[in-house]
């Protein structure tokens, strides 16, 4: 009845084949449900190449398929290097300070601490971002805060 007014059959009047001939025109068929539009000739667009929906398990967006793992984004190797040069010069304030007396060194580590805090929660949260699994962020970001033992250790000198 649907084909008689020029409209494409419904999903549930056709079955759709998984793979072989007439594949496409079955994931065509069904973008209809999804975005209910048509080209001119009738055929529904494929929502699959406009938008990357995945309509049956498949996907023409590649990175989906892909095995190999998402390369780091830069912004998380710029935010270890900055958060490295400022656990560094932390560390250069902390041992600055307890070479003139333990309560000022005392002092000063405690305010770092309590600023350090959110701070590399915060570092955290931007490497997971930039595609660091949790493991690997945790890992840098722990080595990172280590370089304010050198800075310490060169402030006592």
């Amino acid at each position: 009845m649907t084909e008689e007014r020029g409209c494409p059959p419904t999903p549930a009047q056709t079955p759709l084949p998984k793979d072989g001939p007439g594949a496409d025109d079955a994931i065509s068929t069904t973008s209809v449900l999804i975005n209910g539009t048509h080209n001119e000739d009738g055929r529904a667009d494929d929502a699959r190449q406009a938008t990357g929906v995945i309509i049956d398990g498949t996907s023409n967006d590649k990175k989906l398929h892909s095995d190999q793992p998402e390369p780091i984004k830069i912004f998380g190797w710029i935010n270890l290097v900055a958060d490295g040069l400022h656990n560094f010069v932390d560390g250069l304030a902390i041992g600055a300070t307890y070479s003139m007396s333990d309560a000022s060194g005392l002092s000063t580590t405690l305010a770092i601490v309590f600023h350090e805090i959110p701070q590399e929660i915060g570092d955290f949260a931007i490497l997971l971002e930039a595609g660091f699994s949790f493991k690997r962020a945790l890992l840098f970001n722990f080595t990172s805060g280590l370089v304010a033992m050198l800075g310490c250790v060169i402030g006592v000198a």
